[in-house]
C-alpha cells in the first residue's frame, strides 16, 4: 500500500471566506460590511449620532435627556405664562384696594376740614391723588360706579381754606384725567392722505369733506360765524409748540355767532375751549385748556388729555363733564 502524502496547512496565513452569516435580529449591514444595531435618533441628530459613532445605548440616553428638557421646558413656560397673569391679577386687585382707600381718604379729609386741621387735610388729600396717580400709570379700570361716587363725596367736602379747596380741585382734576387715559383711541386708519397746511392758514366756512390727516405746525385761524365740518378729518398738532393752541378763536365781542367745530379728531397740540361750540370732536393726547369763557361742549371725548380748569363752578362743571361722560354742557 503506497503511503500517502500529508500537507500541512499554516492556518495564521489562510484567510477564509464564508457567505455572510444570517442577520442577528434587529441589526442591519451597512456599506462597510459591518452589521449594526439600528440607530434610535433619527433626522439631523441621527446624522451627528452616525458621525460620532454614538452606540445605540447612547442615543437611547440621548432621546431620555431632550424629552426631558423638553417637558421641563414645556413645564416653566406654562407655569411663566400663568404666574405672569396672576402678577397682573395681583396689580389690578391692589390697585383697586388703593382706589378704595382713596375713597375712605375722602371721608377723613371732610372730618379734618371740618375740625380745622388744614394740614392733615391737605396731606390726606395728596395721599388719595397718589393712589389715583397710580391707577393712571397702570390704566386699570376702576370698580363700576366709581367716577361718580368719587365725584359726589368731593362735593360733600366744605373748607374755606384756600389751600384746602385748591387741593380738592386737584384731586378732581387728577380723576378727570384717570377717566381720560382709560378711553379708546380714536380709529385714525393709516392709508389717510396727509395734507399739510400752512401756518397761520384761515379755515373757510366750507366742509372738510376729505378725511385725512391734515398736518400743522402752527395755529389755525377761525372766524365768527363759520362751521368747520367734517366726518373724522385728523388735525395732526404733534409738531405745533409746546403751549400753542390748535384753533385760534376770536375774543372780540361780535354779532356774529361763535364758530362751530364738527367731527374733528385733534391730535396732540393744546387747545383752548372757549368761544366755540364742539360737537362730536375727539381730543386725543391734547391738552384741554378752559378759561371761563362761553363754550358748548356735544358728545365731546377726551383721549388721554390732561386738563387746565378755573378752580370755579364752570371749572367743576367742565371736569365732571368729561369725567362722567355726559353728552352735552353748555358754559
Amino acid at each position: 500500500m503506497s503511503e500517502l502524502n500529508t500537507i500541512e496547512i499554516d492556518t495564521d496565513t489562510v484567510e477564509v471566506y464564508a457567505f455572510p452569516p444570517p442577520l442577528e435580529a434587529g441589526t442591519r449591514e451597512v456599506a462597510d460590511g459591518k452589521q449594526r444595531k439600528p440607530e434610535t435618533l433619527t433626522g439631523l441628530w441621527g446624522w451627528i449620532a452616525h458621525r460620532l459613532e454614538v452606540p445605540p445605548w447612547g442615543q437611547a440616553l440621548i432621546v431620555v435627556l431632550i424629552a426631558t428638557f423638553l417637558a421641563i421646558g414645556s413645564t416653566l413656560w406654562s407655569g411663566f405664562g400663568k404666574l405672569t397673569d396672576i402678577n397682573i391679577r395681583l396689580t389690578v386687585i391692589d390697585t383697586r384696594l388703593g382706589l378704595q382707600a382713596g375713597i375712605n381718604l375722602i371721608g377723613e379729609v371732610k372730618e379734618y376740614a371740618a375740625r380745622g386741621d388744614n394740614a392733615l387735610a391737605i396731606q390726606t388729600v395728596e395721599n388719595m391723588k397718589s393712589l389715583v396717580a397710580v391707577a393712571k400709570e397702570k390704566k386699570v379700570p376702576p370698580p363700576p360706579g366709581y367716577f361718580a361716587r368719587t365725584l359726589t363725596l368731593l362735593d360733600d367736602v366744605k373748607s374755606t381754606e384756600p389751600a384746602v379747596a385748591s387741593k380738592l380741585f386737584g384731586a378732581r382734576i387728577a380723576l378727570t384725567e384717570y377717566h381720560s387715559a382709560l378711553e379708546p383711541p380714536p380709529d385714525i386708519p393709516k392709508n389717510l392722505m396727509k395734507i399739510q397746511l400752512e401756518p397761520g392758514t384761515i379755515i373757510p366756512p366750507i366742509s372738510v369733506d376729505n378725511r385725512a390727516v391734515y398736518r400743522i405746525t402752527d395755529s389755525l385761524q377761525l372766524r365768527r360765524g363759520i362751521h368747520v365740518s367734517s366726518d373724522g378729518a385728523i388735525i395732526n398738532a404733534l409738531d405745533i409748540p409746546s403751549g400753542t393752541t390748535i384753533f385760534i378763536v376770536p375774543t372780540l365781542p361780535s354779532e356774529l355767532p361763535d364758530p362751530t367745530i364738527t367731527g374733528l379728531i385733534m391730535l396732540g397740540g393744546s387747545q383752548v375751549l372757549d368761544g366755540a361750540k364742539w360737537k362730536n370732536v375727539v381730543f386725543f393726547n391734547t391738552h384741554i385748556v378752559y378759561r371761563d369763557g362761553n363754550a358748548t361742549l356735544d358728545g365731546i371725548r377726551f383721549v388721554n388729555c390732561t386738563f387746565d380748569l378755573p378752580e370755579n363752578e364752570r371749572g367743576t362743571q367742565l371736569a365732571n363733564y368729561a369725567a362722567l361722560e355726559k353728552h352735552f354742557l353748555a358754559l
